[in-house]
């Protein structure tokens, strides 16, 4: 084994940087995302001979680990004493000596108990190959890592199987909404984690459950009232350890998301969950405001429409263009400032309201120095009126738009910014997502019929006019005033 064949190194030096290696690399292996200290000491009675960091947990989140070259329990028990209050992690090293004989009983369980009581892991190297090899469940990949933190107790290598197989049934059972599995998987979790890491995995596995259709109160562990919409922490939790390619589990995720799931995340390129995610949450995902801009696809010959969360904004991309959606539109990305100032002619407004199927009540037209506002005093849609029209000829062939009032679900206003590229709500307005880049999308730029057919597919079932119909586009989804 590795480790024989390091202590077999006659240099002694070379021999204890090369036992140090290859437990460090057990440990990377372990969580990756762990940075491996390594000490100029060895099996000294006070200094570690490793020490862990998590820089992405901050400074206070550390862990000693002394190395023992000792199969005597009783040995052990009595460093685990001397450092309680540090909470440290043993490995003790039954290979260097090259004994096949196994930890004698005396003192075993005096020694597991010592180090739960003490909240200190005790184990070995083996252990944690066996926990990466049976965690394969989607959350139990934590396992490992989490024991790395904040295990404890006596972890042997010949038990380390049946803990990650406990562990990987139930989060496999937390999917299925199984209460059995799940139940006795928790209770291994609070045995082997202290509190602050089981507390973590079983959020993850509750957050599981309930994504599963599973209900809180009936969840088999001490219920933290979640509520019904995920957190941007546990969407990013789940996003993590669930496959992306269990689309049923994503679309019920779908489901419990708001746009305040998103606020923390950053989710760019490929990302299956998150499409099926938001294929699912379109129904009820509102907000105020949208951008929409042009793009240029650096990596991709075409640009097929692809969902995308950027430092927290929502965001769809296609079609040379994205638009960006969230509750005002300063808080949203601006990154072609060659966009603004491409404004539309009255003709092309009125096309575009018709084809688009969005009713338009009110508009601000520019040209020849002056200023028009023209409106509907009853909120209706002028998109048909010729009088329109004739600004044409007295604001001259020049004439453009900057803005329009349009009408969302038919009745909740929506200023149409050409200049910004942007459409918003009033202050306290919750327009559906769907249709407010709808309306962004389709209002500051001219869309060909089979570009409207493909943005409409992704935004929900529409029911897209002819280019000859001035017909209107419905979209069949419930109209929830939320």
């Amino acid at each position: 084994m590795k480790l024989n064949s390091a202590f077999l190194i006659e240099d002694g030096d070379e021999s204890v940087r090369r036992v140090k290696e290859i437990i460090s690399d057990a440990l990377v292996e372990a969580d990756p995302t762990v940075a491996v200290v390594r000490t100029e000491y060895f099996n000294h009675s006070y200094v570690p001979d490793l020490v862990l960091e998590w820089p992405s947990r901050g400074t206070s989140a550390t862990r000693k680990v002394y190395l023992r070259p000792t199969q005597n329990p009783i040995k052990i028990e009595m460093d685990v004493k001397e450092h309680a209050s540090t909470h440290p992690m043993f490995v003790y090293l039954s290979e260097l000596v090259g004994q096949n004989v196994a930890v004698d009983g005396s003192g075993f369980g005096e020694l597991s108990e010592t180090a739960h009581a003490s909240e200190t892991l005790v184990t070995e190297v083996g252990a944690f190959e066996r926990l990466i090899v049976q965690s394969s469940a989607p959350g139990a990949t934590l396992l490992p890592s989490s024991i790395l933190r904040g295990g404890r107790g006596l972890l042997r290598e010949e038990t380390a199987d049946n803990t990650a197989a406990i562990i990987s049934r139930g989060f496999a059972g937390a999917l299925e909404a199984d209460r059995a599995s799940t139940a006795m998987a928790l209770s291994v979790i609070s045995e082997v984690l202290d509190h602050g890491v089981a507390t973590e995995m079983t959020s993850i596995m509750e957050t599981m459950w309930i994504a599963s259709g599973g209900t809180p109160v009936d969840f088999p562990g001490e219920n933290r009232n979640i509520g019904l919409r995920l957190s941007s922490e546990r969407l990013a939790s789940l996003l993590g350890t669930v496959p992306q390619a269990l689309e049923a589990f994503w679309i019920r995720v779908g489901r419990s998301v708001s746009m305040e799931s998103f606020s923390s995340l950053n989710l760019v390129g490929e990302q299956p969950a998150l499409q099926f995610i938001i294929s699912a949450a379109l129904s009820h995902l509102v907000t105020r405001a949208c951008r929409v801009e042009n793009t240029v696809r650096a990596d991709q010959v075409s640009d097929p429409f692809i969902w995308q969360v950027e430092d927290g904004n929502l965001s769809l991309r296609g079609l040379g263009r994205q638009a960006w959606v969230g509750q005002r539109v300063d808080q949203l990305p601006r990154k072609r400032a060659e966009d603004s100032g491409v404004r539309p002619s009255p003709r092309q407004l009125l096309s575009r309201s018709k084809r688009s199927g969005t009713p338009v009540t009110s508009v601000e037209l520019v040209g020849d120095g002056r200023t028009v506002t023209y409106g509907s005093a009853e909120n209706a849609d002028i998109a048909g009126d010729e009088s329109v029209m004739s600004f044409d000829r007295l604001l001259g062939p020049d004439a453009v738009a900057n803005r329009a009032m349009a009408l969302a679900s038919g009745s909740k206003p929506v200023t149409v910014d050409f200049l910004g590229n942007a459409a918003f709500g009033g202050p306290t307005a919750r327009v559906e997502v769907s249709r407010l880049i709808w309306i962004a999308w389709s209002m500051t730029a001219d869309l060909t019929t089979a570009q409207q057919d493909v943005l409409a597919t992704v935004l929900g079932p529409f029911e897209i006019p002819s280019i000859e119909d001035s017909g209107r586009v419905t979209h069949n989804s419930n109209d929830d005033s939320n």
